[in-house]
């Protein structure tokens, strides 16, 4: 009985070996994840823009071309 166990069981250093492989794996994953995140970063930022830039398009539309100013920064003296 304490045979079939002992074959069936993991060393330390099978362990190791395992977490090892698993460490390595994961450090050469990091950057493409970081390269991939950066991008889906500025996709976002870029469709941002492009809203924003489509609702003062179509505000310059139904207001006869004038767009909207802060008049808190700009034109309030």
């Amino acid at each position: 009985m304490d045979r079939e166990k002992a074959k069936s069981a993991f060393t330390i250093i099978e362990l190791s070996m395992v977490i090892s492989i698993i460490g390595i794996l994961t450090s050469m994953l990091m950057p493409s994840l970081m390269g991939a995140r950066e991008k889906v970063k500025s996709s976002v930022c870029q469709k941002n823009l492009s809203q924003i830039m489509l609702g003062a398009s179509q505000y310059s539309d139904d207001w006869n071309g004038s767009l909207p100013i802060d008049t808190t920064t700009y034109g309030a003296n």
